[in-house]
């Protein structure tokens, strides 16, 4: 069974890490090092004994977590940058056994990839300053304990049902040639839930500078992205395709928020919602068309079928939202916000 996180307000972002890297821990996920951003630090584990400031707390500048998935085969780092600011990265078979890490450096990973913010200082905003101090954004979760060890972390504002950051590592079905099949979507913060959704699906392939992008994420990117060449050594945007009247239609450059995703079916009166196609499609606005075609289709995320705010249920509370998609739900807790 999957892990679930649900209704919780944290109060750092360190607490949000927190969540997040502890929610993998109880879905199989290991700590392989990790430092406190002080002076504490462990090679082989786990360092944290709180989510607060201060010695082995994980609310501290520079505070950072390495994590294997359970195969061991894929790990992330999830470094926490500034009071509202992250960087996180991942490796897809190297691993993250590189450079000189302590309490306040994180390894590295010959063949690593930002999600979140870059190898510089840079980092990515993950969380408006004034959102947790007060608790008024809610965080809701879902890690798979079985392969592919897929996952969802997403949090908002607990009264208004308005998306905020998100992160899913979502697993596709593809071809048996894809070296890495998952499309990974980092999500920081917006004005509300819909504005936001149409950023966090919309890569916007008429820039030549994003849709040419080989190396890592830029910071100011929330977009997803994946790996499109066999060796696994290009990683670009790609877009999730919408549906229209029945057909599919894809869309060459920025992608609209799906409202028709979904119909209810006459047997149980459930819905039916359509799962993402995530491709990288030809551009007319690009000089050239690189690494173009179907990346798989989504095993988490299904467009909903219409406007809706963020922790909204369907299917028995199976399904919740999350910006414009559905994403697996634990079909017991109602959200706090929705």
């Amino acid at each position: 069974m999957p892990v679930f996180i649900a209704n919780k307000l944290p109060d750092s972002q360190g607490a949000v890490l927190s969540l997040l890297v502890e929610m993998l821990v109880s879905a199989g996920w290991t700590y392989k090092a990790s430092g406190d951003g002080q002076s504490g630090y462990s090679s082989t584990g786990k360092i944290f004994t709180n989510s607060g400031s201060g010695a082995l707390g994980w609310d501290n500048f520079q505070a950072w977590a390495r994590l294997a998935d359970p195969s061991n085969r894929r790990e992330f780092v999830f470094y926490r940058n500034g009071t509202e600011t992250v960087r996180i990265k991942y490796s897809r078979l190297a691993k993250f056994t590189g450079g000189t890490p302590s309490a306040t450096t994180m390894p590295t990973a010959t063949d690593e990839r930002y999600l979140a913010g870059s190898a510089s200082t840079a980092s990515a905003s993950w969380l408006a300053s004034s959102v947790t101090p007060y608790r008024t954004s809610v965080f809701f979760g879902m890690a798979q304990t079985s392969a592919p060890y897929g996952f969802w972390f997403a949090g908002g504002d607990a009264y208004r049902g308005w998306l905020r950051t998100a992160l899913i590592v979502d697993p596709v079905k593809g071809v048996s040639a894809d070296p890495d099949p998952y499309v990974n979507i980092f999500c920081g913060p917006g004005l509300s839930g819909m504005a936001l959704s149409y950023r966090f699906w919309a890569p916007d392939l008429s820039n030549p500078s994003i849709a040419d992008y080989s190396g890592n994420i830029p910071s100011t990117d929330f977009f997803p992205y994946a790996t499109m060449d066999a060796a696994g050594n290009i990683y670009r945007p790609v877009a999730a395709s919408s549906y229209y009247g029945g057909p599919l239609d894809t869309l060459s450059g920025a992608l609209a928020v799906n409202y028709t995703g979904g119909t209810y079916n006459p047997f149980d009166s459930g819905l039916d919602a359509f799962p993402l196609l995530y491709q990288r499609p030809h551009s007319p606005f690009q000089g050239t068309s690189v690494n173009t075609g179907i990346k798989g289709w989504s095993t988490l995320c299904h467009w909903t079928n219409g406007p809706r705010l963020c922790w909204d249920t369907a299917n028995n509370r199976t399904l919740i939202c999350v910006g414009s998609v559905w994403l697996p739900w634990d079909g017991v807790t109602i959200p706090l916000g929705g």
